[in-house]
This record gives C-alpha cells, structure tokens and sequence, in this order.
C-alpha cells in the first residue's frame, strides 16, 4: 500500500509539471518599455489582447520593463520571446543582441496612416530673437520626454549639427509628458521654444486650439508624401520585434496576424496597426 501511494504521487508529481511545462512553452512573453505617455502599458496591450483572441493554442503576456537596462537584461537571461520599443531603443538593444524587426507600427493622424515620424522645433512667430536652430543658444527650452523618449533623441541629431549642446548651451532645459502643455506654453511665452513630434501642431491647428500664425517652424524639412511639418529626417515608428527564442514558424503566424490589427479595429482613434517592418538604419545611425 505504501508503494502504491508513493507511485500515485510520482504519477501526479509528473503529470503535473508536463502540465506546466505545456502552459510554459505556449506562454510567449512580449517586453516593453516605453516613457510615452501616449503609447502607454494599456495602449500596447491591445494588440496584445487581439493576438490572444485569435490564438487557440498560444498565449502572449505583456510585461513592462521599467527601464531599457532592465529590458535588457531580460532579454539577455532569454526571458522574451517579443519586444515592443521605439525605434531608438530597438537600434540600441539590436547592437547588443540577436533581435529583428518583424513589424512596425502604423500611427494614424488626421487620417493618414503613417509607418514614419519626425519631430518639429517651433518657437511663437512673434518672438524676436529666434529664427534658426543656433538662436537657442542661451534661451529656455521645453522638449518631449528628456532622455527618456524617441523624439528627444531624434532631435539631438540637427541640433549636434548646427553644434548646439542641449545640456550646456541652453538658458533653460525642461521636459514635459504631455506634448500639447509644450505648445501652450511656448505660445504663452513661458518658454522660448520648444519641440514635439509631428503632427501634433497640426492637431491643434485643426481642434482650434491654436493658430499656426501664433508658430514660427524652426528648421523646415520637407518630406514627400508626409503631410505634417518635421524639422529632421523621417524615423520609422515603433518597432514589435522577435528575439532568438522565437521559432520561425511563429514569427510568420504573429506577423500576419499583426497586419489584420486595423481591419479588425477599425474604430480604433489611435492606430492604424502594423505593417512590414520598415529600415531602421536612420535609428542606428542616430545612435553613430
């Protein structure tokens, strides 16, 4: 009898961790991070929620990582299976580890459906003393996530050209969560100038909450087929990303389903979904 209670328990013991090795092995863990108050945790997890609503026999968890360092640190212990990241942070961790772009994401604004963004340098059209990038030396400057988001980092790379340090050469360095608080408060004066992601001013522009003759843009690009103001080159968007621990297989399986997103949700305000990955070469090369 004794035996027989032992080889019960065995037979239990056993068939219970196959159970949970197979819930394991069907759990595919997507890593996040992001500062965006605008791409926040819950903005994210719908994608998330609709690849698990078409999955019968996988299941994706979307974990936040507080930090990139923390996020890769996941990566390198093989917690992850997938990523979502802006652009920057994706070109940053592809330096390090074997990770690819399997699609990029597709914002829709005033709608256009864009796989592309840039920022805009803007100061308010009566301001005296500014008319160029080099003119902010020396005056107050609020910006979109310091150090901690895509755009601040996108803006970097005109500024170092015209040979403008931010964190030196500025009167004033603030940052700001909340893109529209950056116009009011340039237009109001609080501020000389200041930097948001485009499209943002034409939002504005188009809810009357300002008028574009209250802006003066700073460093003017002109792109095709982009109908917002950009004052850099076009960055691709964010990045859902594979790591080494994802098969083949699958990976197709999550893209495709991934280009349904927006077909599925068309009332979705925010997204146009996601689309083929795009180059991420200006990222990488930002980062040079």
């Amino acid at each position: 009898m004794h035996k027989l209670i032992i080889s019960l328990l065995f037979l239990l013991i056993t068939f219970t961790s196959q159970i949970s090795l197979s819930i394991d092995m069907n759990t595919k863990v997507i890593g996040l991070y992001t500062q965006d108050q605008q791409k926040s945790y819950r903005y994210w997890k719908k994608s998330v929620d609709y690849l698990n609503t078409i999955s019968s026999t996988q299941n994706f968890k979307l974990t936040r990582y507080p930090s990139l360092p923390a996020l890769a640190q996941a990566i390198e212990k093989k917690q992850l299976d997938l990523l979502i990241v802006d652009p920057i942070s994706f070109a940053k961790l592809q330096y390090r580890f074997d990770i690819s772009a399997i699609a990029s994401h597709m914002e829709r604004r005033l709608g256009y459906s864009l796989a592309y963004q840039s920022i805009v340098f803007f100061t308010r059209a009566s301001h005296k003393e500014i008319y160029k990038l080099t003119d902010l030396s020396g005056k107050r400057y609020l910006a979109f996530g310091v150090n901690k988001t895509a755009s601040w980092w996108i803006q970097l790379e005109p500024l170092k050209r015209v040979g403008l340090d931010p964190y030196s050469d500025l009167k004033l360095l603030a940052s700001e969560r909340i893109q529209n608080n950056i116009v009011f408060d340039v237009i109001s004066g609080q501020y000389d100038a200041g930097v948001v992601q485009s499209g943002v001013l034409e939002q504005l522009a188009q809810a009357k909450k300002i008028d574009f003759k209250q802006i003066r843009i700073l460093n003017p690009v002109n792109h095709a087929n982009f109908p917002f103001k950009a004052s850099t080159r076009l960055f691709p968007g964010w990045v859902f990303a594979k790591t080494g621990r994802l098969d083949a297989t699958l990976s197709i399986r999550i893209t495709k389903a991934l280009f349904d997103y927006a077909d599925k949700h068309p009332d979705d305000p925010m997204t146009y979904g996601w689309t083929s990955a795009q180059n991420y070469l200006p990222a990488h090369r930002l980062l040079q």
